[in-house]
């Protein structure tokens, strides 16, 4: 069974008024509407798993501001270097409004204290030709955790292997952060 919970920054509230105990699985989820502290628009998510709420919690809101600094290392990318200069002032509050104004959505599942089978995959195949990870004799939080660094990290590896331009890694970087799935189940 489920328990979510809706999380501001300061307070965890759940459905039935009790805290979520355990391993925990969080949301990050920044939507920003270009505004004068931040003229990104789109949106934006990050999950993470933790041991407990405020360890996924911390995870997921790392994990966005990783999204969000890659996010502007795009667009510096892609602008020319006389319009880098006009835009830094125009999204240099993305990661600290990230940070105070996303929206964390955490839950517990007694199956992320379970050992499982577990798999890393990442599906871009214009980003990465390997295969998934397998995670063995982790907690199923600690393997779901683990293993979303693990295969970005082998994303990373892989395209600078094969010389991809910073631009296309630094898209395939922020599409694994978002995209990478862990599944686990007991065979």
């Amino acid at each position: 069974m489920h328990l979510f919970l809706l999380m501001s920054l300061g307070t965890s509230l759940a459905n039935d008024g009790k805290a979520v105990r355990g391993p925990a699985e969080c949301q990050a989820v920044f939507v920003s509407p270009a505004t004068e502290q931040c003229m990104l628009q789109g949106d934006w998510v990050a999950t993470a798993t933790g041991k407990n709420v405020e360890k996924a919690k911390e995870q997921a809101l790392a994990r966005l501001n990783s999204t969000m600094e890659l996010v502007i290392q795009l667009q510096f990318q892609q602008a020319s270097f006389e319009a880098q200069d006009r835009i830094r002032p125009l999204i240099s509050g993305c990661i600290s409004m990230a940070q105070t104004e996303a929206q964390i959505y955490c839950h517990g599942d007694s199956t992320l204290s379970n050992r499982e089978s577990c798999y890393a995959s990442f599906a871009d195949e214009s980003c990465w030709e390997g295969v998934g990870i397998e995670l063995f004799d982790k907690p199923n939080w600690r393997a779901k955790e683990s293993g979303r660094t693990d295969i970005c990290r082998a994303v990373d590896d892989w395209m600078t292997k094969e010389s991809m331009s910073t631009d296309k890694k630094l898209q395939c970087q922020l599409s694994c952060l978002q995209t990478a799935k862990v599944d686990c189940r007991t065979f």
